[in-house]
């Protein structure tokens, strides 16, 4: 708009020389070129109004699909663990994830633990909310199995109380007596956390099979979560 007020600015001084007709004649060019201006600032608006509604809807398609895939995934994880519930007559199955809990003072940073998705027989109470954001010194034991790949896999939990004392109890108090654990990672083989497998109602052997298709399950688990 500023050009255009310069020119007839410009137009005003004409018109003092130049007498009547000159004075129509600019009062007629500053009106269409007011006209012309206002309209292209119009348009200019409506562009940007366009523009910044098709970034929005955009914005909005792509949260629509973010959280269309987070339902999905988590549909399919908890069918997964209700078959292996199945076919390992387990009484808990469950999933937990490792996750940024924050930084200490000092700006070192510290990982945190919880346990993001669980399926029981009926009858056995669920734990999955006594499980969440905890430290991740708290399964120091398991967290070393799944740095080194190792399937935790016990037919009697009391095994396990000269080994790792923090997981015996943790078992214990839970109920369970046999545990089976093995660990979920991206492609590139970073630990994500790790799947377990609880028999609280009586002890359960998982043999060679067993573990086999658990590990199968373990990859497409992994494979829905990153």
């Amino acid at each position: 708009m500023k050009p255009v007020l310069t020119f007839i600015s410009g137009l005003a001084g004409i018109v003092k020389k130049k007498g009547p007709a000159a004075t129509i004649l600019a009062i007629l060019l500053a009106i269409l070129l007011y006209w012309n201006a206002a309209l292209i600032n119009d348009k200019y608006s409506f562009f940007k109004r366009e523009v910044k509604a098709e970034i929005k809807q955009e914005h909005t398609n792509e949260i629509n699909e973010t959280i269309k895939n987070s339902i999905d995934a988590d549909f399919r994880i908890n069918k997964i663990l209700n078959e292996i519930l199945i076919r390992f007559d387990a009484d808990r199955v469950y999933v937990t994830l490792y996750h940024n809990g924050g930084t200490f003072p000092s700006g070192i940073p510290f990982i945190k633990a919880t346990q993001t998705y669980e399926v029981d027989q009926r009858g056995i109470a669920s734990k999955i909310r006594d499980y969440q954001q905890l430290p991740i010194s708290v399964f120091a034991y398991w967290n070393k199995a799944v740095i080194l790949k190792k399937i935790m896999n016990y037919y009697d939990v009391e095994d396990l109380a000269d080994r790792d004392a923090s997981s015996y109890e943790m078992l214990r108090e839970k109920g369970a007596k046999s545990f089976t654990m093995i660990g979920l990672y991206d492609n590139n083989d970073i630990p994500l956390g790790f799947l377990g497998i609880e028999h609280v109602r009586e002890q359960y052997n998982a043999d060679s099979t067993d573990i086999k298709v658990l590990k199968r399950d373990a990859i497409y688990i992994s494979s829905l979560l990153y």
